[in-house]
């Protein structure tokens, strides 16, 4: 078993189905028996959309005789809540909530809120102290592919 093949594959043919959808593939992967694939929206990914893909994946990969015996365990799933951004066009549905940002110039992450997405930059706000006691609200922009990584953070209130 190919699993390099079967990966590149599978990654095509989910661009391929999901091409001028709101719905977007971020990560497939596979492991002898198991393929996880991981997909997010503009707007979010619902339960029925991920058993939409997952009911098409299956028939691909059964029809195209990917995996051995057809035995394989196949989740098709949103990131989660805890899983970090790996695509820029997973941002924008953020814009608003507080982020934080591991990057290649800083070895700090920077804490704040996600205020713009553009031109493969990503703006976010945070409060630092200026000469002593004077706070001030700074706008930093990072290039998305200086950004090693990026966690929302999850308020409960």
């Amino acid at each position: 078993m190919d699993i390099k093949r079967i990966k590149e594959q599978l990654t095509q043919h989910l661009n391929d189905l999901l091409e001028n959808q709101p719905v977007f593939l971020v990560e497939v992967s596979v492991a002898k028996n198991k393929i996880d694939i991981t997909l997010d929206g503009d707007t979010g990914i619902g339960i029925d959309q991920c058993g939409e893909v997952s009911n098409k994946i299956s028939t691909f990969i059964d029809e195209n005789n990917l995996m051995p015996d057809n035995k394989y365990n196949l989740m098709v799933s949103s990131p989660g809540a805890e899983k970090p951004l790996r695509l820029l066009r997973q941002y924008p549905k953020h814009i608003g909530r507080t982020i934080e940002i591991l990057s290649n110039e800083n070895p700090t992450p920077l804490k704040g809120i996600l205020k713009t997405t553009d031109n493969n930059t990503v703006g976010i706000e945070y409060k630092q102290k200026i000469k002593g006691k004077k706070i001030e609200l700074i706008t930093h922009n990072i290039a998305f592919e200086d950004i090693k990584e990026a966690k929302i953070n999850i308020a409960f209130k």
